[in-house]
């Protein structure tokens, strides 16, 4: 009997689909709402440490002379940090005409960390 004439074996039967956990819609759901609850409070969180929620003050410094302050530059008092320089400008007080360039107004805010 010839090799060639051999019958071929019955397809296999096709696997069954794998099941659908329940409720997976809900479940993602969920889980999207839980992520995005955990990322705005991670924000809060880290506004509240860095000090976004605390009072703060202006503090306006008129002087003579502004030599050696900058912007961006540390404010201590008694050694403890005070805050930083947000700005300086020039003014002119009422009544008062400065010599040119030597009255500086800045303004102090919170010690960032």
């Amino acid at each position: 009997m010839p090799m060639n004439d051999a019958i071929p074996p019955p397809p296999l039967p096709e696997p069954p689909a794998p099941a659908t956990p329940p409720h997976l819609e809900a479940k993602a759901t969920l889980l999207l709402v839980a992520l995005v609850l955990m990322v705005g409070a991670a924000a809060l969180y880290l506004s509240y440490a860095r000090g976004a929620f605390e009072a703060t003050q202006t503090l306006v410094l008129v002087a003579d002379d502004s030599e050696g302050v900058s912007v961006g530059m540390d404010i201590t008092f008694a050694g403890f940090p005070v805050g930083r320089v947000r700005r300086t400008e020039q003014i002119v007080l009422v009544g008062q005409v400065p010599p040119e360039g030597t009255t500086v107004k800045w303004a102090l805010t919170r010690m960032e960390g």
